[in-house]
């Protein structure tokens, strides 16, 4: 029974977190007042009909951003060896200069 009773409450909270966040989203601020007390949660926040598009919206946010992470990854590795070329494309101008100086000074 503490078992079922952990839960609900677990699950209670989880409901309050993305409501919280849902709130954030639709009113376009940083932070709103968090709900007061352990008390009973509106239908609303409890209805799977409402939460379950909650969490599709938030498994479609987290595949986007894993998509994004991917692809900046993958880019970031193409640019590596261009910049390494470029490193050494400088030392080598760059002890050209130096040795051009010497040789007119």
């Amino acid at each position: 029974m503490q078992t079922l009773q952990d839960e609900n409450e677990f699950l209670r909270d989880q409901v309050r977190r993305l409501s919280l966040e849902l709130g954030r989203q639709q009113i376009g601020l940083s932070s709103i007042p968090e709900y007061a007390g352990v008390g009973h949660l509106p239908p609303w926040m409890t209805s799977a009909e409402h939460v379950a598009p909650l969490m599709a919206a938030y498994d479609k946010r987290i595949a986007d951003l894993e998509t994004t992470c991917e692809r900046l990854r993958a880019e970031s590795g193409r640019f590596q060896p261009e910049v390494q070329r470029l490193i050494a494309e400088n030392e080598r101008l760059r002890t050209e200069y130096r040795d051009s100086l010497r040789g007119h000074g």
